[in-house]
């Protein structure tokens, strides 16, 4: 019984250095995966707008 007692805790330790390394990967892919939607939508906005405003002049 000891046994698979330490087995579950070595599993649930991988488990979540696994769950660690896909969160550390995922906000490695998106700079924008904790940012708040509007925020996001505003930074776009802007960047939109800045763009519009180079080509035009």
């Amino acid at each position: 019984m000891k046994r698979l007692h330490r087995r579950k805790a070595q599993l649930e330790q991988e488990l979540a250095a696994r769950q660690q390394r896909l969160m550390r990967a995922i906000g490695d892919l998106d700079p924008y995966a904790d940012a708040d939607p509007h925020e996001v939508e505003e930074r776009l906005r802007r960047i939109r707008h800045a763009g519009q405003s180079e080509t035009v002049t």
